[in-house]
């Protein structure tokens, strides 16, 4: 190949096949100088086939974008060394709209500037004062992505998470401000944020009192290691679970749809696209005295809730997200308990063939959310709205009939739609 991704080719395919042992690779020439394989992970590969073979149960390999929404006992997430911007490069494009100020370019008619130019994303544009405004905005957003998405990727673990950083520093990139200098990277961020919770600090003025009671010392985990690297740890590290087993001491399997018997282990999601809640606003002034707030709070509980069984986690981390009390997390279970207790809600959540919360239905020119759809015992189908509010009832029972009538274009025909009143202990047959 030559410089700037350029390949010369004598007579090589467009693709073709390679096999190491039992995997089949398919190669091509990527413009960025490589066919996609690096025969030196050989060792990796090796390692990873073992390890799923002797694992017994399904492997998951996702990217966190696919990984939204879903829970895992252990987490493994590599590459947080990888820098937090990512500028333009020879190999990578990065390019944006500036607005570019004439009042920084002096000496040049005001009218030949023109207000918006396509220029590359490198560290210097902050340097130039026609672009500084624009590059530090640009910069900005991509620290807010990649620690938006950290965080999307450690609440995943639900017991035990591990991060891999082999250096803090970043990264050197091409186009750094100044040569040489790193590129910050999560790895970074984190260290430095584990070395910032002190006891001290929790104890400082720092930290509002009410939050106290929610967070931990970190700092004390931390610890220097061999090398010049540093180690953090914290509990313990998981012990796989023993799969449940009969008198005849065989695996109890899980029973989906029809009869097919799948090892206790075996997770299935059955929405591939699953949003995690990003946003912040509704826990910051949050007040479970206020009717609103609350059954805002406990439709987010519900939300989460596909078999009665999992109430309690479901309240759990719902409680701990908007730090409720323990009293008011007692009274949420009590309320919610007795409202799935009622045995016409039973078959809802007990029993059923299938069942999806809050899967997008698309119309041709409406997107629509059911708090929960269900294929029953019976082979019906019963469509459930929740409702924690004032009575509307004319405006719900038209949110409902939408619901059925997107199920039945679907090829889901002949479903039934209910409004719930959890509290009130209400079900209203709508069709």
């Amino acid at each position: 190949s030559k410089g700037g991704g350029q390949w010369e080719f004598f007579d090589l395919p467009e693709q073709w096949e390679i096999t190491y042992g039992e995997l089949t690779f398919h190669l091509k020439p990527f413009s960025f100088k490589h066919t996609g394989l690096f025969p030196e992970q050989a060792v990796n590969w090796d390692w990873f086939g073992n390890k799923i073979r002797h694992a017994n149960r399904p492997i998951k390999v996702l990217n966190l974008h696919k990984a939204k929404g879903l829970e895992y006992e252990c987490v493994h997430l590599p590459y947080f060394s990888e820098p937090m911007v990512k500028y333009h490069t020879s190999y990578v494009k990065s390019i944006s709209w500036y607005h570019i100020d004439p009042e920084a370019l002096p000496g040049i008619d005001p009218e030949c500037v023109p207000p918006l130019m396509p220029l590359p994303n490198r560290a210097s544009n902050k340097n130039m004062p026609a672009l500084k405004a624009d590059a530090e905005k640009w910069e900005t957003e991509q620290k807010t992505d990649a620690l938006n998405v950290a965080y999307v990727a450690f609440t995943r673990a639900v017991s035990e998470l591990c991060v891999y950083v082999d250096k803090t520093g970043g990264r050197r990139k091409e186009g750094s401000a100044t040569k040489g200098e790193p590129v910050p990277s999560i790895g970074e961020y984190l260290k430095l944020a584990i070395k910032a919770v002190t006891p001290g600090y929790l104890a400082s003025e720092a930290v509002p009192g009410g939050a106290r009671e929610w967070m931990v010392p970190l700092s004390p985990c931390l610890r220097d290691v061999d090398g010049g690297g540093a180690e953090f740890i914290m509990g313990e590290p998981t012990v796989p679970r023993r799969e449940p087993a009969d008198e005849a001491g065989a695996p109890v399997g899980k029973s989906v749809d029809d009869g097919i018997s799948l090892p206790a282990t075996y997770e299935v999601n059955d929405r591939s696209e699953i949003c995690a809640t990003m946003d912040f606003e509704d826990t910051t002034d949050f007040d479970f005295a206020n009717d609103r707030h609350r059954g805002t709070f406990l439709h987010g509980v519900l939300g989460r809730v596909n078999h009665m069984s999992d109430l309690d986690l479901a309240l759990e981390r719902q409680a701990y997200r908007y730090r409720l009390s323990e009293d008011d997390t007692a009274e949420c279970r009590r309320l919610l308990a007795g409202a799935l207790a009622d045995p016409r809600v039973r078959p809802w959540f007990e029993g059923f063939r299938r069942a999806v919360n809050e899967r997008p239905l698309t119309g041709p020119q409406s997107l629509r959310r059911p708090d929960r759809v269900v294929w029953l015992a019976d082979g019906t189908i019963a469509v459930i709205d929740y409702k924690f509010g004032a009575h509307n009832l004319a405006a719900y029972r038209e949110q409902v009939r939408d619901y059925v009538s997107l199920l039945a274009d679907a090829g889901h025909k002949g479903a039934q739609g209910f409004l719930w009143f959890p509290l009130k202990g209400e079900i209203v047959r709508v069709v």
